[in-house]
């Protein structure tokens, strides 16, 4: 008797413990519409130097260290314009400078952009978008001289 109802206990509590087994949730595909809105974030790097600070040492194209602030806003349909506001060792600071470009993301939340600046050669930044599109990650592809990375939150 004492057998049968070990028995029927145990049942019990694996029935009970597989009725409140949640199953794992699978997550909804990424696409450019993960990215919608705005996201603001730090980069920091190497770079040519864009130009010279007056009375500073150095020569424009010469590898600088680099870091700056930026603000990506995202239209969700594979467009986007920056606001950048940086500071390189030889060339001194840049305050709000605007870009725009295109983006495509991929299905597995990663994805290509690509910026457009007028008068220089074409550039692209790979990034990888994290927590259900509040966050992304980057790095700059090329030109291979850049050596960028880069983070950036959902703002809103």
């Amino acid at each position: 008797m004492k057998h049968t109802t070990i028995l029927n206990m145990s049942v019990l509590l694996v029935l009970a413990g597989a009725a409140n087994a949640q199953q794992p949730t699978e997550e909804k595909p990424c696409s450019n519409e993960t990215l919608r809105g705005s996201y603001g974030g730090s980069i920091s790097g190497t770079r040519p130097a864009p130009s010279v600070n007056p009375g500073g040492p150095g020569f424009q194209g010469q590898l600088e260290e680099a870091i700056g602030l930026i603000l990506w806003v995202f239209d969700g349909k594979g467009g986007f314009t920056q606001s950048i506001s940086g500071k390189g060792a030889v060339s001194g600071p840049a305050l709000d400078t605007t870009v725009s470009g295109t983006y495509s993301v991929n299905a597995n939340c990663t994805a290509t952009v690509k910026p457009i600046i007028p008068g220089l050669p074409p550039s692209e930044i790979r990034m990888v978008i994290v927590d259900g599109g509040k966050e992304f990650r980057t790095f700059v592809v090329s030109p291979q001289i850049v050596m960028v990375v880069g983070h950036a939150r959902k703002v809103n």
